[in-house]
């Protein structure tokens, strides 16, 4: 009888806990709340962008052009080295 009205009570708690309303998880709590202009103020801009060289676009191309499809697609698929053999690295060519 005590095992049941233990129990009963233990549920009682836990569907009393599930019924209070969720906090969105996508509004940010207020000490994280601030103002994007003064967020931005405090962050250096940065001038790190891939400028493109002709030389080495041209030099890709010329690569690529003699690739075979095969070839290109070993180049995109990075096996973990443990799950591949040295044969398979000279059969397939991967990247």
């Amino acid at each position: 009888m005590r095992t049941q009205i233990l129990a009963s009570i233990i549920s009682v708690a836990f569907l009393g806990a599930c019924t209070q309303a969720p906090q969105d998880i996508n509004e940010p709590s207020s000490e994280a709340k601030m103002p994007i202009s003064k967020a931005a103020d405090i962050w250096p801009k940065l001038d790190i962008e891939v400028k493109a060289d002709p030389a080495v676009e041209q030099k890709v191309t010329d690569i690529m052009a003699d690739m075979t499809l095969e070839q290109k697609i070993a180049q995109m698929i990075q096996p973990e080295i443990r799950n591949i053999t040295e044969e398979d690295m000279r059969k397939y060519g991967f990247g």
